[in-house]
C-alpha cells in the first residue's frame, strides 16, 4: 500500500459516495483522476494525501475525520494536520523558522510544539487551541 493518510478508511469512502448518489467515475472525474485510480482508494489499495483525502470528503459532502478510523475525540496531531489537508512541509512554512523534519518531531512527540505556535497551528488545523492541546496529549 502506498503512503498517505494511514488512518483512511477505504469502506467509509465507498459508502459515504454510495450514500450522496454518485458513481465512481463522477468522484474520479472531480478528483481530476483516473477510474482505475480512484477504484485503489476504495480498495485499499492506495491511501490518499492529505490534500486529496480534504478533497474526496468535499465531493461525497462529508468531514475528512468521517474518511479515516479516527474518532475527533481521540485524534492526534497528525489526524488534526490531515483533516485539515496539510503535509508537514505546508505547517512548517507557514510557521516560517522550522523545518518539515523538526514539526514531525512534534507530531511523534519527541519535541515539543512551541507556546509561541499554539495559536497559529490551531488556526491553520481549523480547531481550537484546547482541541489541539488534547491532540498534543496524543502521540502516534
Amino acid at each position: 500500500m502506498s503512503r498517505g493518510v494511514e488512518s483512511f478508511d477505504p469502506e467509509a469512502l465507498r459508502r459515504t459516495r454510495q450514500r450522496v448518489g454518485l458513481s465512481q467515475a463522477a468522484v474520479a472525474d472531480r478528483l481530476g483522476i483516473a477510474r482505475t485510480n480512484y477504484v485503489a482508494y476504495e480498495t485499499g489499495r492506495r491511501r490518499p494525501t492529505s490534500p486529496v483525502l480534504v478533497a474526496m470528503a468535499r465531493i461525497v459532502e462529508a468531514a475528512p475525520s468521517d474518511l479515516t478510523t479516527v474518532e475527533p475525540s481521540r485524534a492526534s496531531l497528525r489526524d488534526l494536520r490531515q483533516w485539515a489537508g496539510l503535509e508537514h512541509v505546508d505547517v512548517a512554512r507557514a510557521l516560517g523558522n522550522t523545518s518539515a523534519t523538526s514539526y514531525g518531531h512534534v507530531e511523534r512527540g519527541s519535541q515539543s510544539l512551541p507556546s509561541r505556535h499554539v495559536d497559529r497551528v490551531a488556526e491553520l488545523f481549523g480547531v481550537t487551541v484546547e482541541q489541539l492541546h488534547a491532540a498534543l496529549g496524543v502521540t502516534t
